[in-house]
């Protein structure tokens, strides 16, 4: 039960003479029969001095001034005709609902006038004061303090029809004034607490989220909004395009959203607009904000889009400034926005502004006390504190932490300009122990979806109908800590589910909280997830929770130490440090000292950790668990891989790192050295099985320390990218995992002739994937259905065929070697399917079994059997694909057990692909480009003949003397990784420290093999090379530069040195000191004749640290990858939106190394998500390595630039991102893009087409499928643009406004499409007449008829290509043309259409000619 306060209303004049007859009860608290408040006795209050008592002991405000009154009689006979209203003082305050009215009817309607006393003084003449008028705002009892009068005789005068339409008292000659009222009051719910000192009104605010019209379980439309109790309600979420605010995304059907949103607008209620929110791309406030220009065009369009919309205000919901896709010039810009707005508005709009509840954000990102003045108030976002992103499990709204917030806001802001945010949701999170369910026991992500889609997020209204009312819960706790409700409910896969909410009682706390901050009011997220918004319009309970019981747990509590099931445990390392695996080698964890760090990190399916190589590898035919590929106790070399590689045994344990042969030559155990082929007689027993075409690694992929999913990522369907072997290959070697070839397909070539993983070896083939355009199946049961969904179904029972659609393009006339069909499954069978070749004329989103394709051939292109959940298979297609064009699979079954395949419409984006290896092109003539590159010495050191056994080789400095004792200059430099052909010049640098009238001599040397930390006088290679240089006066301070081209003669390294050539004695900087020496490259390179070069500089890089999971390093000047003192890896980021997509020929990552000592340059892979931000991102807060796995680095070392080819992850038209990681404790080290050696991304494409000189380029403004088959669907936000007349009927719409044309000047007008699936026709282009259609709202019943001149009827389209149509016909200019394509021939056809997320949209091109008439 919650609690209550009864109160009984006596006059005045009967309680002076009885005050012992005060009747006051309280459920939890007073007894009735005793009339006892704590320990005092209410029935012998009988004087002044009684009641003082009674005040002070009880806390009651509006009596404690009493004594400040000269007498009893003097009190009674100020307060004459107002009665005494005492509550108990167990609440702040209790809700009433007291309002005047002709009878209860209409003042339950009308909620004009409150009488919180529950006299009709407040009430017009003829009107009465009725209670529980619970349609009308609430009214709380309180007491005034500081001897003001009740608060509502103080019910400020509303200033402003939009900050709030908060009922005014009606003014009677009787109204007490301040100083002559001790009254306690009534408050009403959106009126401040009389002791707070401002005079604005209270504000109680709701958030609309527009999505919720979507949603599948209790959609809201504007229209049912309740807005009952609310002043403000505001519409999430505009957006921001071309730098002004418009409807989010551009979507057309926002509009229509806002005039409902905007018809609940009344006299008491305002509406607002809010622009941003968490997903909006936040840099584009950054845009708006960084000029004044951009402010005045922002502002300028927020004032008109609201004066058009009819919104009352805007709402800024900036996620984050500074700290999120932002940068440090967001601070003053955000002020500068906000006042140029507020300039804009003046007092005909609100100006309000969501703000997090984080301290760290707010200072930060906020200029709070510059800030305020322009914002009429600020929502303080006080929920998400914990969630499923978090270790352990925490309040959604921990009270102590907003308060915390709450009070840092308050030294810059008044209270007035606050407003507290209420969550009208839970946050759900998995407990790892079902033993510990409280608020700090340790979690593993998000557990419960709720009808939101949102993993982790559960509406209030879906909380307490399937959770609350039906007591489906385990617990329901009320923690005072945290303010907030716990409840622990079954998960469906078994295990516990904790789950943070509010309910009433919580709420209550939240509420208070602004209460007692003076805070201008509260506001909801959101008020479409609560059916019914507590203390607002609806009659209080006291408690909805009849059986809560309460925990005193904290967010702060400790997990227990090696609790049963929790996953962190010290017994894990063994007493080993570094990456330790788990029993079962399926995972690993990080140990330090002996003590565990983090949590296990778990294997992706197949994969075992390597004990050797620190990674998540293939398992081995020798050793399961531990990947020991050395012989028991065996020291020696071992080959691998045709003897093309060899790693070296120490004691049956791997010493070191694999080797890689040079070209031409193999491993010779004999010899211990890599011999040349025609010498060596390779042996191996491969210890490690050979590998598959190594540009198509098993999915899933190795990880490499967090690194844990699995899967070939889902690139564009329109994609196709083509890398040679050759292009693939780098000097240095992709290392090898174990056996990269997958698990399921090995056991499958013992039970199955039908399907091959087969060897490739040294694979020369040009690698083509292609992503299917088509997948679906179909069931012979329902004839008619269409199967279009995450998966792909085969089963001879309930009899579904499954369908598989690819569009190929790229073979030409080269031939075939091979082509494989990757599949992953996701429900094992003990048969996979049989493949047949079928037609290609069919369509994924319309396909049955009665129009489903036929199969060409009864023979099977394969046969599967026994496949097993979440492994991929490789199913032999070399068969089918032999040209460019469309190709399908039908795949079959003969078992009732049926098996399913992943499609590509399936979340965990492991889609079928089709891998095609053809013959290489023949090399094409190339030009050439002069690129820079700069590399450092290996070793430096000078030798001193006085100390001749001496090393000086960590020496800052590198000296030359004659005078002094003999002293002369060693450097070597590693030129095993340049192409020393490519060379133009070399160019020698050292930085001068002491002056000489002579620089001394430059030699070159034949012995190489020397190093720094060993070289002295006595082993000192001798200066028996060419002279290359005598230098002359060197000055300190200054750079000299040498020509060495001449001493460059071959791959490997070069060791010169620099002797005395005169009395005076000269120093240089050695690569320990400030200034290391280098030598500067000019290479030529090869380029495409027809192609572009474009380098890229990263616009993020950063290094992140296991053992430092929440600090960020996106400022530091270098990127390390270790093992050292805990796993560091590095990300970066390349924006190559500009490139375009699908035209990239090569991509190189190029990276200045600048460690000291040699070391393992890390592996490469592919980041999909690049949504991450410099300065923000963590350990715990980093993408996923979930990409190809590029190739590695073997040996890096200080001073050099180092390439790794990334061509196979840089599409083009997007951003690319790279994690780099390593096993290795030696740290490769690199600079950053802080660094004076930025990192690059060096991208060789094809350009895209440029418009033709004197022609203007119109984009259209709305293009859209219709399909015959779904007359009243519309298909307007598709990518594609398909024309078909076979497997189901595809028309496509265009329309263009040329109304800027002058009409009657056009010349030429040419429509070009760019292809995404080929046919041999086109389709027929025919004009329409009508031209008032829109995009989002077009369907087959609504379009317009192909009913003007038929324009042309293209020929063979190729995939991925642009087609020109000529409409000059139509395009005269001065209006709008619509041109209707229809299909032409059976085989589909498709383009890019507006939404094309490449930017490979219609174009229409003019050419006007304003004197092409005149004669």
């Amino acid at each position: 039960m919650g609690i209550r306060t009864e109160i009984e209303v006596i006059p005045l004049s009967q309680r002076v003479r009885s005050l012992n007859r005060f009747i006051l009860t309280s459920w939890l608290i007073l007894q009735p029969a005793t009339g006892r408040i704590g320990n005092l006795n209410t029935n012998n209050i009988n004087s002044m001095e009684d009641l003082n008592i009674l005040a002070n002991t009880t806390r009651w405000a509006g009596y404690r001034e009493m004594n400040t009154r000269p007498g009893l009689s003097e009190w009674v006979a100020a307060n004459q005709r107002r009665e005494l209203v005492i509550a108990h003082p167990s609440r702040r305050s209790q809700e009433v609902h007291l309002y005047c009215g002709i009878d209860w009817t209409s003042a339950n309607s009308q909620c004009n006038t409150p009488c919180p006393d529950g006299e009709s003084t407040w009430c017009a003449e003829g009107e009465s004061c009725f209670a529980d008028v619970t349609s009308c705002p609430g009214m709380v009892v309180g007491a005034a303090a500081g001897g003001g009068a009740a608060a509502v005789a103080e019910t400020p005068v509303v200033t402003s029809a939009l900050a709030a339409a908060v009922p005014e008292p009606v003014q009677t000659a009787e109204t007490i004034p301040a100083s002559t009222s001790n009254v306690a009051a009534v408050v009403p719910m959106n009126v401040l607490p009389s002791h707070c000192a401002t005079t604005a009104p209270q504000v109680h605010i709701g958030y609309y989220q527009s999505w919720a019209r979507y949603r599948t379980c209790y959609p809201v439309n504007p229209s049912t909004i309740n807005t009952e109790g609310l002043t403000h309600i505001i519409y999430s979420f505009a957006g921001i395009k071309n730098g002004k605010l418009d409807a989010y995304n551009g979507v057309v059907e926002e509009f229509d959203a806002y005039k409902e949103f905007n018809s609940l607008k009344s006299p008491r209620v305002k509406t607002l607009i809010a622009v941003g929110g968490w997903t909006f791309d936040q840099s584009l406030f950054s845009a708006v904000s960084g000029t004044p220009e951009a402010r005045a065009v922002f502002a300028s369009s927020c004032v008109e889009f609201m004066s058009t919309q009819g919104f009352d205000g805007l709402d800024i919901d900036w996620e984050y400034p500074v700290t999120r896709q932002g940068s440090s010039e967001d601070y003053d810009n955000l002020v500068l926005l906000a006042q140029a707005l507020k300039e804009a508005f003046g007092s005909n709009y609100l100006l309000t502004m969501a703000i997090p509840a984080s301290v760290d954000k707010l200072s930060k990102g906020y200029d709070l006390e510059n800030l305020a003045p322009s914002i009429d108030w600020l929502h303080i976002m006080s929920y998400d504190i914990y969630g499923a992103w978090d270790k352990n499990a925490g309040s959604n709204t921990d009270i102590s932490y907003i308060g915390e917030t709450v009070d840092y806001l308050l030294q810059y802001v008044s209270g007035d300009k606050l407003v507290l945010g209420m969550a009208s949701y839970g946050r759900s999170m998995a407990l790892k122990d079902s033993s510990c369910t409280t608020a700090g026991c340790p979690i593993s992500g998000g557990a419960i979806t709720g009808c939101s889609g949102e993993l982790g997020f559960i509406p209030y209204f879906e909380l307490k109908e399937s959770y609350i009312d039906t007591k489906k819960y385990d617990s329901l706790l009320f923690n005072e800590v945290t303010g907030s409700m716990e409840m622990v409910v079954p998960a469906d896969s078994g295990g516990k589910v904790w789950i943070s909410l509010d309910v009433e009682q919580s709420w209550r706390v939240k509420q208070e909280l602004a209460n007692e901050k003076c805070l201008r009011g509260t506001m909801w997220w959101a008020i479409d997830m609560i059916k019914e918004l507590p203390f607002v319009n609806y009659a209080p309970t006291a408690n909805i929770l009849p059986d809560t019981a309460t925990s005193n747990s904290a967010t702060s509590q400790t997990p227990p130490v090696n609790a049963p099931g929790v996953d962190q445990d010290d017994a894990y390392c063994k007493g080993e440090d570094g990456l330790v695996p788990t029993e079962n080698c399926e995972g690993f964890v990080f140990c330090a000292q002996g003590k565990m760090s983090g949590s296990v990190v778990a294997c992706g399916p197949g994969l075992y950790f390597d004990v050797q190589m620190g990674i998540c590898n293939w398992p081995s035919g020798i050793n399961l668990c531990g990947f020991e590929f050395c012989p028991d106790g065996y020291s020696g070399y071992v080959p691998f891989e045709e003897c093309t590689k060899f790693y070296y045994c120490n004691a049956g344990k791997i010493d070191g790192d694999i080797d890689v042969c040079p070209s031409g030559t193999l491993f010779d155990e004999l010899s211990g050295i890599c011999n040349w082929a025609g010498s060596v007689v390779c042996n191996t027993k491969a210890p490690t099985p050979p590998p598959t075409v190594p540009a198509v690694p098993a999915t899933p992929l190795p990880t490499f320390g967090s690194v844990q999913t699995a899967a070939v990522p889902v690139t564009s369907p329109m994609n196709i990218v083509a890398s040679t072997a050759a292009a693939v290959q780098h000097k240095t070697p992709i290392p090898t995992f174990g056996s990269v070839s997958n698990a399921n397909s090995q056991a499958m070539k013992a039970n199955s002739n039908s399907v091959e993983s087969e060897s490739i070896g040294q694979d020369t083939s040009t690698i083509l994937r292609f992503d299917p355009s088509d997948d679906a199946y179909v069931q012979e049961a329902k004839p008619g259905e269409n199967w279009n969904d995450d998966y792909i179904v085969i089963d001879q029972n309930l009899r579904f065929d499954g369908l598989i659609r690819f569009f190929v393009q790229g073979i030409e006339d080269r031939k075939v070697n091979y082509a494989k069909l990757k599949l992953y499954v996701s429900q094992a069978s003990d048969f996979g399917g049989k493949f047949f070749a079928s037609r290609t004329d069919w369509h994924e989103d319309i396909v049955t079994w009665d129009s489903a394709p036929s199969i060409l051939n009864q023979k099977p292109l394969t046969v599967v059997s026994t496949v097993t959940a979440d492994e991929w298979i490789e199913v032999d297609l070399t068969e089918l694909v032999d040209k460019d064009g469309p190709v399908s699979v039908r795949i079959v079954s003969d078992s009732t057990d049926n098996v399913m395949y992943s499609s590509k419409e399936n979340p965990n984006k492991n889609a079928p692909q089709l891998i095609v290896g053809v013959e290489p092109k023949q090399m094409q003539e190339n030009s050439k480009a002069i690129n820079t590159l700069k590399i450092g010495p290996t070793d430096d050191s000078f030798v001193f003949k006085t100390a001749s056994n001496k090393n000086y080789g960590r020496h800052e400095e590198l000296k030359v003397d004659l005078d002094t004792g003999l002293k002369t200059t060693f450097l070597r430099f590693d030129f095993s990784r340049i192409n020393v052909n490519a060379i133009q010049s070399a160019t020698l640098r050292l930085f001068v420290t002491d002056s000489s009238s002579s620089g001394g001599t430059i030699v070159k040397t034949s012995d190489t093999e020397w190093d720094e930390n060993s070289i002295t006088f006595n082993n000192a290679p001798s200066a028996d090379g060419i002279v290359i240089s005598t230098l002359g006066k060197v000055i300190q301070d200054e750079w000299i530069e040498i020509d060495i081209s001449d001493a460059i003669t071959e791959v490997g390294p070069l060791s010169i040195c620099i002797m005395g050539a005169h009395e005076d004695k000269v120093s240089y900087s050695s690569k320990e000191g400030p200034h290391s020496p280098e030598i500067t490259l000019e290479l030529e390179e090869s380029a495409p004749v027809e192609g572009q070069r474009k380098v890229l500089l990263p616009s993020d890089d950063a290094t992140i640290v296991l053992q430092q999971p929440d600090s960020n390093f996106g400022s530091s000047n270098t990127l390390q990858t270790d093992l050292k003192d805990g796993m560091r890896s590095f990300l970066l980021r390349f924006d190559a939106s500009d490139v375009p997509q699908g035209q990239v020929k090569s991509a190189i990552l190029r990276l200045y190394a600048t460690n000291e000592y040699p070391a393992f340059g890390g592996t490469f892979v592919e980041v999909m998500n690049s949504n991450w931000n410099e300065q923000t991102v963590t350990w715990d807060k980093a993408p996923s390595a979930d990409g190809k796995v590029l190739g590695s680095l073997q040996e890096v070392e200080g001073g050099s630039w180092y390439d790794m080819d990334v061509t196979n992850a840089v599409l083009g038209g997007s951003k690319v991102s790279f994690r780099v990681s390593s096993p290795h404790s030696s740290t490769a080290e690199y600079g950053s893009k802080e660094s004076s050696h930025k990192p690059k991304l060096i991208v060789q494409y094809s350009p895209s087409d440029p418009t033709p000189k004197g022609f203007d380029l119109f984009d259209p403004t709305d293009d859209a499928s219709i399909v015959l088959e779904y007359p009243q669907g519309n298909f307007g936000r598709d990518s594609q643009l398909k024309v078909d007349g076979s497997s189901g009927v595809y028309n496509t719409l265009l329309r263009f406004d040329l109304t800027s044309v002058e009409k009657g000047t056009v010349s030429e007008a040419i429509l070009r499409l760019y292809a995404v699936d080929g046919s041999p026709s086109g389709g027929t282009f025919i004009a329409t007449s009508d031209t008032e259609w829109s995009q989002y709202k077009v369907t087959w019943d609504t379009a317009p008829s192909a009913d003007g001149a038929v324009l042309t009827t293209l020929g063979e389209v190729t995939a991925y290509s642009w087609c020109e149509i000529d409409v000059k016909e139509i395009a005269q200019g001065g209006e709008p043309i619509s041109i209707r394509i229809a299909p032409s021939h059976g085989n589909r056809c498709a383009y890019s259409s507006l939404e094309d997320p490449y930017g490979r949209k219609p174009q229409l091109l003019i050419k006007s000619d304003i004197f092409q008439d005149v004669e």
